[in-house]
């Protein structure tokens, strides 16, 4: 390889994990990174930043719907069905990565 080239990361897929957390992205794009994941089963990282006393929080389950908040809010809704049968609404300023359950396999 050349070495004044930069190689070239390959592009992520909609249902490769997202390892960026959430805030960093406009808020339109975390909806639109986060719809693919609509009706699968995925595991959720939280971060509550200074405002909790608990930390970090993990989510493993469904996640049923991206909810729209109104328009003075930063964030939009993450409704998820957790594996242990409770509902919650997360909003995407919290999330800081997101993976599947069970990955697919990419096709050749």
């Amino acid at each position: 390889m050349d070495a004044t080239k930069t190689p070239v990361a390959a592009p992520r897929g909609k249902l490769d994990p997202i390892t960026k957390p959430l805030w960093r992205y406009p808020r339109a794009e975390r909806t639109r990174l986060m719809e693919p994941f609509v009706g699968e089963q995925i595991r959720i990282d939280r971060w509550f930043g200074r405002v909790a006393a608990i930390g970090d929080q993990q989510y493993e389950g469904t996640l049923l719907a991206v909810a729209t908040t109104t328009t003075g809010s930063n964030a939009d809704l993450l409704i998820l069905k957790t594996t242990a049968g409770t509902v919650w609404a997360l909003s995407t300023a919290q999330v800081y990565y997101v993976e599947l359950l069970t990955p697919r396999r990419r096709a050749k």
